[in-house]
């Protein structure tokens, strides 16, 4: 969901890296995993199902635009607070764990608050193939799961939107 993007994998940019995108356009750093999500009801954790995790910064989405039910802010609905993060999830997924907007789920240690059904991603089909529903979260609520540890299997998409005459074959 850019003029170009850069992909790595187990890796995020060193911070030289990041300063070369960064000269270059603007970025949004997208970052995607497998993971299980458990339901929990009251503290107790329920069914569980594995989902395609999509952990996205404020830039996120440079094109098009994330459709959610209810029709919230996208960026609103994946806020944090000391205890919880917000997240989207699509319908399969709260189906699968029988809960609904405003309930709770874990990934990894981190817990979070449904905040809205994900009906539509602008950049879904660049993200391949899926083993399960897709989650996002904001970026910040990553590191609350605990789930970026050596050997995770974790990619880093950088989407770079290039400014009015950058020729993308010549950023490449």
């Amino acid at each position: 969901n850019g003029d170009v993007v850069v992909h790595l994998v187990h890796r995020e940019t060193a911070p030289d890296e990041r300063a070369w995108l960064n000269a270059r356009g603007r970025v949004s750093e997208i970052v995607s995993m497998r993971a299980m999500a458990y339901a929990l009801q009251r503290g107790i954790e329920g069914e569980r199902q594995l989902v395609e995790l999509k952990a996205v910064d404020r830039a996120y989405p440079f094109f098009g635009a994330v459709s959610l039910a209810p029709g919230l802010d996208l960026h609103d609905a994946l806020a944090c607070d000391a205890q919880v993060c917000g997240a989207v999830a699509e319908a399969t997924l709260l189906d699968r764990l029988h809960l609904k907007p405003g309930g709770l789920m874990r990934i990894g240690s981190g817990t979070f608050r449904v905040r809205a059904v994900l009906n539509s991603e602008p950049d879904r089909i660049s993200g391949g193939f899926s083993l399960g529903p897709h989650v996002l979260i904001g970026d910040v609520a990553l590191n609350r799961t605990g789930l970026v540890t050596l050997g995770s299997l974790i990619d880093y998409n950088y989407h770079l939107v290039l400014p009015p005459n950058a020729d993308p074959k010549a950023f490449k």
